[in-house]
């Protein structure tokens, strides 16, 4: 999992960003192949922190678009998930340098 995806899991969420939070979070869980069932208890555990919570209804939207979906939040600069949470620094980031390296070795093969 992302760096910053296990920090905004950890951290509460105010009104105005909590949806945009959950889809990030439910579509990384997602990503990595966690089951449905365990990423609507990471959302349930995550949004207690929430002020105020998403209701039940909206994390089940939330939970179901990410897995019909397939969404990915990225590192852009201008991206949403920057816009949520603080990027820790590409350098800690173990996604990233494997986004890099796989970037590379297209570049590579493409010559």
């Amino acid at each position: 999992m992302k760096l910053c995806i296990k920090r905004l899991i950890a951290f509460s969420v105010v009104k105005g960003s909590r949806n945009n939070a959950g889809i990030i979070i439910a579509s990384e869980c997602r990503r990595i192949g966690t089951q449905k069932v365990e990423t609507r208890g990471i959302l349930k555990t995550w949004n207690l922190r929430n002020k105020p919570p998403l209701t039940i209804d909206e994390l089940n939207t939330i939970l179901d678009s990410a897995y019909l979906n397939n969404y990915e939040y990225g590192c852009r600069e201008d991206g949403i998930l920057r816009t949520i949470v603080r990027c820790p620094g590409v350098d800690k980031c173990d996604y990233y340098k494997e986004y890099i390296k796989t970037q590379l070795t297209s570049a590579d093969s493409v010559k």
